[in-house]
């Protein structure tokens, strides 16, 4: 199953992995033109398809079958973060404000979902981008290219109380630290020494596959609580993120 809106940012490709069916989600947010990289760079155009995306994938699985996510992209990025240039056409401040709680209240959403959901990171994860791999369950790492990194110090921005809360609860305070006020860029490895990525593969197709094999092999577990169960692990993120204001950001 593909998803039948040829100008949606997200592909929706369905593989049945024995009792799951895996969504995964093929991004194609900013492409170049041969449409063989992608940047998908945070706006609002992606932001409202990826959300439809997880609206789609939920109303399905309202169908009977287990259900998972895996999310990826072709290329160098997985995402480049934030459309900077969207951002600063935004003449209003408070329109500026209302993208910014957008971009949170999408984390929100992801980071809460009630199925398992595995980023299958192929390329660079930066700064908004690292946040969309951070709000899923698991993280699988290309070793053969890609960096995770927090670029604000470069902008410079700080983040919103719901961006922060978010790497806070998904990284060890000392890392958190080191990536956000030199903006180290770190590696698959160093990723999965710091116990953010789950695993790393080589190569695009391997990580894809790994992920597809790991969304599989918990797609099973019940949906009926899982939403209350992530709110609870990640209550504070999950807080921060549902309510808290994105007035601090100063782009």
């Amino acid at each position: 199953m593909s998803s039948s809106n040829s100008s949606s940012s997200i592909r929706i490709e369905k593989r049945q992995v024995g009792e799951v069916d895996v969504f995964i989600f093929h991004l194609e947010g900013t492409p170049n033109e041969a449409r063989d990289h992608f940047k998908n760079q945070l706006n609002a155009k992606f932001i409202k398809d990826f959300s439809d995306a997880l609206d789609e994938a939920l109303r399905q699985s309202k169908k009977g079958r287990n259900c998972a996510i895996v999310t990826t992209s072709t290329g160098k990025h997985y995402s480049d973060g934030l459309d900077l240039s969207y951002v600063l056409s935004i003449e209003s401040v408070d329109e500026k404000i209302a993208f910014l709680k957008s971009v949170e209240t999408l984390l929100y959403k992801l980071l809460t979902f009630p199925m398992i959901t595995v980023a299958a990171v192929n390329g660079h994860a930066f700064a908004g981008g690292m946040l969309l791999a951070l709000a899923h369950d698991y993280r699988i790492s290309n070793e053969e290219k890609g960096f995770w990194c927090m670029s604000e110090i470069d902008i410079p921005s700080p983040l919103t109380p719901g961006y922060s809360a978010l790497i806070n609860s998904k990284l060890n305070a000392q890392t958190v630290a080191h990536m956000m006020i030199t903006g180290a860029r770190l590696n698959a490895k160093e990723m999965q020494a710091n116990q953010v990525v789950w695993q790393t593969a080589k190569g695009e197709a391997a990580v894809l596959e790994e992920a597809v094999k790991l969304a599989a092999k918990y797609g099973v577990k019940s949906k009926s609580v899982m939403r209350e169960i992530k709110e609870d692990v990640w209550w504070n993120a999950a807080k921060q993120l549902k309510y808290g204001s994105a007035a601090r950001a100063k782009l």
